[in-house]
């Protein structure tokens, strides 16, 4: 990697602990073995799609959730299912954010949705104690708030442009591999996190 002048971190599987399967297996529990063809880690059906991109609202969802199983489902049920994968946020990958925020200019970019990020911005609350975890970075954005999600590469030039980011400069950290190769589509430098975060060899971001 190039030296970069900004960083645009991704939120679940970097910053914020995420077990996939854990929504994988409560999903199969609601909609039984066919679950894996709507919703894995690595592949969703037109409905997760829509929902993290703000096309459908979540009572949209819950209602494509009933027609999938073919039976009634709670509210409650499906989200806590859907929830299932939110873990913590330790307070030292923050650490490491604002350390690389003294030398360059940090983004956030996820692609998530209003169901997540209700019960994510629960758990971040708790884990840093009421600090604004928004106000880490330079600017935050999220794919059911922007229309656009990951890997598409209109997504990672609707930051660098708003922002006036060289994408040849500008490093893009996900742990999703086809999230980084869109990154690279579009002309930025992108590491593929593999493992976590604070393990990384990534101290040239404070050098």
């Amino acid at each position: 990697m190039q030296d970069c002048d900004a960083v645009i971190f991704d939120l679940g599987g970097v910053l914020l602990d995420i077990n996939y399967q854990a929504t994988e297996r409560a999903l199969r529990g609601l909609l039984g073995p066919r679950s894996d063809h709507y919703y894995q880690q690595t592949k969703q059906s037109p409905l997760f799609d829509d929902l993290e991109t703000g096309r459908i609202e979540p009572q949209h969802f819950h209602q494509g959730l009933v027609e999938l199983a073919g039976m009634p489902l709670t509210v409650e049920a499906i989200n806590q299912a859907w929830n299932a994968m939110l873990g913590r946020l330790p307070i030292a990958r923050m650490a490491f954010v604002e350390k690389v925020a003294a030398r360059r200019r940090v983004f956030l970019l996820s692609n998530t949705n209003a169901i997540h990020k209700a019960a994510f911005d629960q758990i971040i609350a708790e884990d840093l104690r009421g600090k604004n975890f928004d106000a880490c970075f330079e600017a935050a954005y999220y794919s059911h708030l922007i229309g656009l999600r990951k890997p598409h590469h209109e997504v990672y030039r609707y930051v660098t442009d708003r922002h006036g980011l060289d994408p040849a400069r500008t490093l893009f950290i996900d742990d999703n591999r086809e999230n980084v190769e869109g990154a690279r589509r579009a002309g930025l430098q992108a590491f593929h996190l593999q493992g976590d975060l604070l393990e990384a060899p990534l101290d040239f971001l404070w050098r």
